[in-house]
């Protein structure tokens, strides 16, 4: 990199209060990424259940399983992701925010 002169930001050790919130908002993010998987998942199983139904009601075409839900375990993943990192991040924005400022002691004023 020029202009860095080699020198590389030290790496400083979070105290234990924060490296447990971390711990704590990466474990919420977790349970926060299954429960959307689940709950978008959950919506396109029900979707091909109401198309099965329509077939054997003779109201639909056949369609096979994969045709719904391929797209549908698709969209969990991603929409599920979204959200979690999106609250990560707030998290991990409020950790920061609430450090005392003599522990903040990589911030430089200019």
């Amino acid at each position: 990199m020029a202009g860095s002169g080699g020198r590389r930001p030290r790496l400083q050790r979070l105290p234990r209060r924060e490296r447990v919130l971390v711990g704590m908002w990466l474990v919420l993010t977790l349970m926060l990424w299954n429960a959307f998987y689940d709950l978008v998942l959950g919506r396109e199983i029900k979707e091909y259940l109401f198309r099965s139904a329509l077939y054997d009601a003779g109201r639909g075409p056949r369609l096979p399983i994969a045709v719904v839900l391929d797209p549908g375990v698709f969209r969990a993943v991603w929409v599920s992701t979204i959200w979690a990192c999106a609250v990560l991040l707030a998290g991990l924005i409020t950790i920061r925010a609430l450090r005392p400022q003599a522990a903040a002691g990589g911030e430089r004023s200019e």
